[in-house]
């Protein structure tokens, strides 16, 4: 706990890159002596993640999704920083969809939302699909459902012509130049 009072003070505002570098080894120290410190794993995302110590916010925020099983935010940030730091969006998408396990109502659905969002933006459709399935078959709103099930049509034909041209490639030795 001293470690992690010792991060809350920090003035990232004032502060040089050795700083951050210091900083990141204090809370990562205060994330192994107490993973479930939920203001350590707040300040990871808030503060690391923007100063060129995403890692060790990822190590942070890592520890609070294993000791906090019942909350989304330490998923949902581990994610936004695989997301928008790494350039991973299978890792980001599989991350949101851990906290919108861990959410309820609106949230829920929000987050798995965003996490099909970013694992269809990854290359993996099918399981972008079986998201937006879920979802789907959660909401009760008429409209919300309509979307979803063109998001899931929509995935399904990119996975068929996905599926297509690999034929295509099989059957003729080489990718086809033209969709006709």
């Amino acid at each position: 706990n001293a470690y992690v009072v010792r991060a809350a003070t920090f003035n990232p505002l004032s502060e040089d890159a050795l700083s951050f570098a210091v900083q990141a080894k204090v809370q990562s120290q205060a994330a192994i002596l107490n993973p479930c410190n939920e203001d350590n794993g707040m300040l990871a995302a808030a503060t690391l993640s923007w100063e060129e110590q995403v890692d060790a916010a990822q190590f942070v925020l890592a520890q609070g999704v294993a000791c906090r099983s019942w909350d989304p935010m330490p998923p949902f940030f581990q994610g936004f920083n695989a997301f928008y730091f790494h350039d991973d969006p299978l890792a980001a998408g599989r991350l949101v969809a851990v906290a919108a396990e861990r959410a309820e109502g609106p949230q829920q659905l929000g987050l798995q939302n965003i996490a099909s969002r970013w694992l269809t933006h990854g290359q993996q459709p099918e399981f972008a699909i079986a998201v937006i399935r879920a979802m789907h078959e959660l909401t009760s709103d008429h409209n919300q459902r309509r979307l979803l099930g063109a998001r899931i049509e929509r995935l399904e034909g990119l996975v068929a012509l996905r599926q297509a041209a690999q034929a295509y490639a099989v059957d003729y030795g080489a990718r086809t130049a033209s969709l006709q």
